[in-house]
């Protein structure tokens, strides 16, 4: 069972402007004291958890500082040594208001309780298609794709190379040339200060993953100064201290598999889920053979890495060739593996497991990454014997201004909602009950009552069906209203597809402001 109870109730926010914060924002530095990390007396492969957790901290700070300089930025000095960090992370993609408000709760966080805040770019995730889901008006509204660039699989934006100064061109014109359809000059005018804020970023980084991620941090700034570092995930993987975390997993491959194979066996049965994959695939384990929740990238592209443990060494395995063979004692494997300059990239398991047992004081999560951190949770307290340190899922909707089409999405709501009532609730809308009515209704509810005290199963169904086929016979009475609620919401169809167009919550962040987004940060408790 998570550590976070509450973790079933979060919800995508459905209504423009809508935020969800759990727990709420107000909480957060109640939630930095419950952390005990810091002060905790645990070893990670032989060394002293607060004592590792501190050294890595300030090399992740040197590192972010290295970042930030190198695109650009300037922010305050952090706070002096001994400060509690704030960590959020995501793939350098244009992702959505949903997404980009944890940068800005984060800042909040950050000024509010004197704390660092660092973003984790996580740049060694695959590219595949950098895409974006733009608004056009073209005989009528919709949505409309256009792509940036396409990889070949598996390869991470870390190892990708920047657009070219005509593809980006080309890609912003084409946006460009989309949003004009609108009539509204302010979405021209976004776009116009992120490209702007691309341009400044361009020359001055090397891969992809750095350049989008750049580019937003540039238009970010131009909405006002923000003092939260950011630092590509890639060149934190090349710490001593992130190969020590990868060893201390490595040496008990077999265990760490077999915990968390069983938890996410777990997770499927209580969320009913049939996939293997979901909510992501278990780790091999066959033979000597173990699978590691971590990619090695070889030549720009991410393999599948295992491990073969053997007397008094560990070989390090990937495409069926050995890369690299460790000696047993950690010490001496750490020096092996820095020589061997191998890129060892976390999975999304031991992503989240390293930032927030090794690097944050709390953690902010998005909706899909709290899900399967539930599996991560439990990891951590049998594998590491540590009780899961506390995070914030935030997220928020929004969706541009576009005249009146959440009307239309409205009424649909409304009309599904009483389509379903008028069917499965008819005893609520009959004005006069005939006698033979009251009757059923009378016998509906005593089945209802009846199945609130926790009959067998099989007297269950029968109460079920019985209460199904009560209400098909009340709802023959209401047969004009539900024909009448079922042709308007056929009339509705045709502007359907429009109004879902218009209250999308995908659209990229360079179609908002910077303000636009951090303002529903004081929505958020």
């Amino acid at each position: 069972m998570s550590e976070a109870p509450w973790i079933d109730e979060v919800r995508i926010p459905q209504g423009r402007g809508e935020v969800l914060c759990v727990p709420p924002a107000g909480k957060a530095g109640e939630l930095l004291q419950r952390n005990p990390l810091a002060t905790l007396d645990v070893e990670v492969l032989g060394r002293s958890l607060p004592e590792f957790r501190e050294e890595l901290q300030e090399a992740v700070l040197g590192l972010a500082r290295k970042f930030m300089e190198s695109i650009g930025v300037t922010v305050p000095t952090p706070p002096c040594k001994g400060a509690r960090f704030i960590l959020t992370g995501h793939q350098p993609v244009f992702f959505h208001p949903g997404i980009w408000i944890k940068h800005f709760l984060l800042e909040r966080l950050r000024i509010s309780l004197g704390a660092i805040g660092l973003n984790v770019v996580v740049d060694t995730d695959e590219v595949g298609e950098v895409t974006v889901e733009i608004p056009a008006r073209r005989e009528r509204f919709r949505i409309v794709r256009e792509t940036l660039l396409r990889a070949p699989s598996d390869v991470p934006f870390e190892a990708h190379r920047p657009p070219s100064r005509d593809e980006w061109d080309g890609f912003l014109g084409r946006i460009a040339a989309h949003l004009n359809t609108l009539g509204k000059p302010r979405f021209r005018e976004s776009l116009d200060h992120f490209s702007e804020a691309a341009v400044f970023v361009q020359e001055r980084v090397q891969t992809l993953g750095e350049f989008l991620a750049a580019a937003r941090r540039r238009y970010e700034q131009g909405g006002g100064s923000r003092g939260y570092l950011e630092v590509p995930l890639s060149w934190i993987c090349q710490l001593p201290q992130f190969l020590w975390f990868f060893l201390s997993i490595a040496v008990r491959a077999q265990t760490f598999a077999r915990i968390t194979n069983a938890h996410l066996a777990t997770y499927r049965r209580r969320h009913g889920l049939r996939s293997p994959a979901h909510p992501f695939p278990d780790l091999l384990a066959e033979g000597e053979l173990v699978e590691l929740p971590f990619w090695a990238v070889l030549q720009g592209r991410r393999r599948e890495l295992f491990a073969v443990p053997a007397p008094g060494e560990i070989a390090l395995v990937a495409d069926r060739s050995t890369l690299v063979t460790l000696p047993a004692a950690p010490e001496e494997a750490l020096e092996v593996l820095v020589r061997s300059a191998l890129k060892i990239r976390p999975r999304a398991i031991t992503l989240t497991m390293f930032c927030r047992l090794f690097i944050a004081d709390l953690f902010i999560h998005g909706v899909g990454g709290s899900r399967y951190d539930e599996v991560t949770d439990a990891v951590i307290r049998d594998f590491w014997g540590i009780a899961p340190p506390p995070y914030i899922v935030a997220s928020a909707t929004l969706w541009p201004d576009l005249d009146g089409h959440e009307e239309v999405e409205e009424e649909r709501r409304q009309l599904q909602k009483r389509l379903l009532d008028l069917r499965h609730n008819p005893d609520r809308h009959l004005p006069n009950p005939t006698p033979e009515q009251v009757a059923l209704i009378e016998e509906k509810w005593r089945y209802i009552r009846s199945l609130e005290e926790g009959l067998p199963r099989k007297r269950r169904r029968e109460l079920t069906r019985r209460i199904r086929e009560i209400n098909v016979r009340l709802s023959e009475a209401l047969r004009e209203e539900i024909a009448e609620v079922e042709e308007r919401l056929s009339q509705l169809k045709s502007r359907l597809e429009e109004a879902q167009a218009a209250t999308y919550r995908g659209y990229p962040y360079f179609l908002f402001f910077p303000h636009e987004v951090e303002s529903l940060v004081d929505h958020m408790g």
